[in-house]
Formats: structure tokens, C-alpha cells, sequence
């Protein structure tokens, strides 16, 4: 069913047996998230997304939207003998498998060891190329109508935005749209960014704190929130609402969704 590598799979299979999913929907057979989540006492989301991922390992069958049958593999996991295994292999821990393994979390790691983190700011760069960018889904040019006209305001800050390829971009396929473009990270990726960015402006920033911009037209975080708790989220999303004035502004969130989520 998993092996010692694939760390999401064993977390959501260890979950799934300590929820007592696989064996209700043994003793059933057929159950939708709702009759899971009232069955098993757990919260209808958090059955979803465990379910999500039992599906993908064929550990059980999706029959319908958020509706489940047992299949082979779900009762060899119901059984005493797997439900042990898996309590034996796969241990339950606060820490994260880096954590374990360098006795740090992610950021602190690389931002200790500055060839890695440049390697990882490259890899983060360049891991859409060939991929739809922002500027071909989002109607940038139709969302300008009411741009300041003061010669210090700001069109667009990109939030946590790495190296600068989106900020770079925009000015190159919106040439016309006046306005300050403001690139924000934190001061170790903004100080290692040798790129000259002509039109752009690098802030060091940290989006946990308030944002020092206001009033600008787009504010942007692409492929941010996803690393985050929602209680993050909201945290440093709230620095952007109180940054807006009366004026209308835009948020965009651009970042990894399941379609059954929207």
C-alpha cells in the first residue's frame, strides 16, 4: 500500500485507521462523507481530503462525488493485522521529516546554507515554465480603468515573490499600465537577487508583519497560501485589507485548488 517514502500517504493512511474510516466502510460497504463523518465523528472536510488521497492509492473506490465503496484493499486494511502494521510502521510525530533529519524546520534549514537556498530560489523560478503564466488567465488590462494618476502610486506588489519572474512579466507584456511594481520577499532573498529588474522595486519584507505599501492597485501572492495553516493565511491577508484605502483594490491569490473545494 505505501512505503517508507511517501510521507503524505502513510500520515493519511495512519490517519484514516485512527479515524476508523476503512472499517466502517467495511461494515457498510457503500457510505457517502456525510454517513463517514457522522459514523466516525470527525469533521465532513477533514473525511474529504483523507478520502481523496485513499482514493488516489486505490486504497478504496470514489462511486459518485464524496461517495465511497470498500474495495479489496480497504478490508486487508480493516483487518487487525494491517490496522497494526500500520500503527507499528508509521509513528505519529509533531516533528516533520526534515525536522528529524536536521533538527530545523525547512526555512530556518536553507536559509542557513546559501547555495542551497539559491538553488531552491531557481528551482521555485522556473518550476511553471511551460505552463499557463498569470498574465494569460488573469484580465490584468481590463482591471486599470481607475489607476491612480499620482506619480508615486503603486500598480502592482507581488507578495513573497521570489526572484522577481512575475513582477518581470508584467512589464514586459504591459508596457503601457503606468504605475510603481514593487517585489517583496525576505531580506535574504531579496539581497541575493542579482537580477536588475528594470521598472521594479525590491522591498525586503516579511508578510506576517503590516504592509508598508498602501493603497496599491494588485496585490499579489502566487503559490504562497498553500504552505500555510488558514489561520497563516488569514494572518497575513489581513495585512493586505488594512493596506487598501476606500480605493478598489485586488487581491490575487493564485495557488493550488481542488475543484471540489471551490
Amino acid at each position: 500500500m505505501s512505503d517508507g517514502t511517501q510521507t503524505v500517504q502513510n500520515a493519511t493512511v495512519r490517519l484514516a485507521v485512527e479515524m476508523g474510516l476503512p472499517h466502517v466502510l467495511v461494515e457498510a460497504k457503500e457510505m457517502s462523507a456525510d454517513e463517514l463523518a457522522v459514523k466516525c465523528d470527525a469533521d465532513k472536510l477533514l473525511v474529504v481530503r483523507v478520502m481523496r488521497v485513499l482514493t488516489a492509492m486505490d486504497i478504496v473506490d470514489e462511486t459518485g462525488e464524496e461517495q465511497y465503496s470498500a474495495s479489496p484493499t480497504t478490508v486487508a486494511l480493516a483487518l487487525a493485522t494491517w490496522t497494526g502494521a500500520v500503527r507499528f510502521l508509521f509513528l505519529p510525530s509533531e516533528k516533520t521529516a526534515i525536522e528529524y533529519a536536521t533538527g530545523t524546520d525547512f526555512w530556518k534549514f536553507i536559509n542557513q546554507r546559501p547555495t542551497l537556498h539559491q538553488h531552491f530560489l531557481v528551482y521555485m523560478r522556473g518550476r511553471k515554465d511551460g505552463n499557463p503564466r498569470w498574465l494569460d488567465y488573469f484580465p490584468v488590462t481590463t482591471q486599470v480603468d481607475d489607476l491612480s494618476t499620482a506619480e508615486d502610486a503603486v500598480t502592482l506588489v507581488d507578495i513573497g515573490g521570489n526572484l522577481g519572474h512575475d513582477v518581470k512579466l508584467f512589464r514586459e507584456r504591459c508596457p503601457d499600465i503606468p504605475g510603481r511594481v514593487v517585489l517583496m520577499d525576505l531580506p535574504e532573498v531579496v539581497r541575493g537577487n542579482t537580477d536588475p529588474l528594470d521598472g521594479v522595486e525590491k522591498v525586503e519584507y516579511d508578510f506576517f508583519t503590516p504592509q508598508p505599501v498602501i493603497g496599491a492597485k494588485f496585490y499579489m501572492f502566487r503559490s504562497i497560501c498553500h504552505d500555510w495553516p488558514d489561520e497563516a493565511c488569514l494572518k497575513f491577508l489581513s495585512n493586505i485589507v488594512k493596506s487598501r484605502l476606500r480605493r478598489r483594490r485586488s487581491v490575487e491569490v493564485i495557488d493550488i485548488a481542488d475543484p471540489s473545494d471551490l
